[in-house]
C-alpha cells in the first residue's frame, strides 16, 4: 500500500503550507509515497503552480475542502503539519488523538502537545522544506517508530482530555456545594 503524508489545514500564508508542497519533492517519482493536502484558501492557486514547476506530478494531490477531518486523518501514515502561525491547530491535536506521528513546527503552543521526539517531532518555523523531507524518509523507514511515538501521542491526548474533564467536574462540584452555602450564585 501507498504512505499517505497528510495534512489538513486553510491555505494561507501564516499556515505556511509551502514547505509541506516543497517537501513532496523529496519523494518525486517514488510510487509509495502520495502527500495530500486538504484544505481551501486564497494560496491554492500559488500552490498549485508550485506543484507544476516543481514537476510533482501524482506525488501531491491537492484534495480540496474537507468537512469530516476524522476520514481524512484516518487516511494518513503521517500527518506534517509544518506552520508559522501561532496556534495549534485542532488538527494537530485531533491527528494526535487518532494514534498518528505528527511533524509540526517549534511555534506557539504546539511544543506543549508535540514533545520532540516523544509524542511527535518538531521543526523550526520556516525550516528548510529538505529538512521536513528527510524526517518523513526517515520515519517512513521505521514503522516500529511511527508506532511508537503515534501511541504515545494518543496516549497524551487521552491523559491531557481525562484532567481536563476532572477538572471541569471538580470545578462544578465545588461550585455546587459552596453556592449552597452562599446563598445566591454569583456568576
Amino acid at each position: 500500500g501507498r504512505h499517505v503524508i497528510g495534512r489538513i489545514s486553510r491555505l494561507v500564508p501564516e499556515k505556511d503550507p509551502e514547505t509541506f508542497v516543497r517537501a513532496a519533492a523529496t519523494f518525486k517519482g517514488r510510487e509509495d509515497v502520495v502527500f495530500r493536502l486538504w484544505g481551501d484558501g486564497p494560496e491554492r492557486q500559488r500552490l498549485q503552480s508550485l506543484s507544476e514547476e516543481l514537476g510533482l506530478g501524482a506525488t501531491l494531490e491537492f484534495m480540496g475542502a474537507t468537512d469530516d477531518p476524522p476520514a481524512a486523518l484516518a487516511e494518513m501514515t503521517i500527518f506534517a503539519y509544518p506552520t508559522t502561525g501561532e496556534s495549534v491547530g485542532w488538527v494537530v491535536l485531533e491527528a494526535m488523538a487518532m494514534g498518528l506521528p505528527v511533524i509540526s513546527s517549534h511555534v506557539g503552543a504546539v511544543p506543549t502537545f508535540v514533545r520532540d521526539g516523544e509524542t511527535g517531532f518538531l521543526i523550526a518555523a520556516g525550516e528548510d522544506p529538505e529538512v521536513l523531507g528527510g524526517m518523513l524518509e526517515s520515519l517512513l523507514e521505521s514503522p516500529d517508530l511511527q508506532a511508537e511515538v503515534g501511541n504515545a501521542a494518543r496516549d497524551k491526548m487521552l491523559r491531557d482530555c481525562e484532567l481536563e474533564r476532572f477538572g471541569r467536574e471538580y470545578t462544578a462540584l465545588y461550585q455546587s456545594v459552596f453556592a449552597g452555602s452562599a446563598g445566591a450564585q454569583h456568576w
